[in-house]
């Protein structure tokens, strides 16, 4: 026998009537969905992880507060609380510096970096340059051209 879909706003009103097990089909239902934007965004599986985890923990904490109320649009109300808990980790990231050796301009021996490039590292940046120049003139003229305008000019 085929067990009949629940809609959220069924499931929602049976999770604020005492059922846990709604709750957790609810989640279960838009967690792929929640997990998948999110690791679009922030492009790292391990942080997508981590921000769905706290998404979904402040989504249960909204709705225990009853601080949700129930339009019928509970997926883009999850999705904008993901996208809400992207910018805090983007700015939380912002914010912290983090300084390398390589950076700050040491290299592994502890001593300055010359100011001036090396011819080795002159010609290395030639050759690359003229890499880039001949790949470019492989792509279509109008690709080429958009390259040309959003690097060059």
């Amino acid at each position: 026998m085929k067990s009949k879909k629940l809609s959220d706003q069924i499931l929602l009103e049976s999770y604020r009537q005492g059922n846990r097990e709604a709750m957790s089909q609810l989640l279960e239902r838009h967690s792929r969905r929640l997990r998948d934007y999110i690791r679009m965004l922030v492009k790292d599986s391990d942080v997508a992880d981590d921000l769905t985890q706290e998404v979904l923990i402040k989504v249960v904490k909204v709705l225990d507060e009853g601080r949700y109320t129930d339009k019928g649009r509970f997926q883009p109300w999850l999705l904008r609380i993901a996208h809400n808990r992207v910018l805090d980790h983007f700015r939380a990231q912002k914010q912290i510096k983090t300084v390398s050796e390589s950076s700050a301009g040491f290299d592994v021996l502890g001593s300055k970096k010359f100011a001036e490039p090396s011819i080795e590292d002159n010609i290395i940046s030639e050759q690359q340059a003229e890499e880039v120049r001949s790949l470019i003139e492989m792509l279509p003229e109008e690709q080429r051209e958009v390259v040309r305008m959003r690097y060059y000019e």
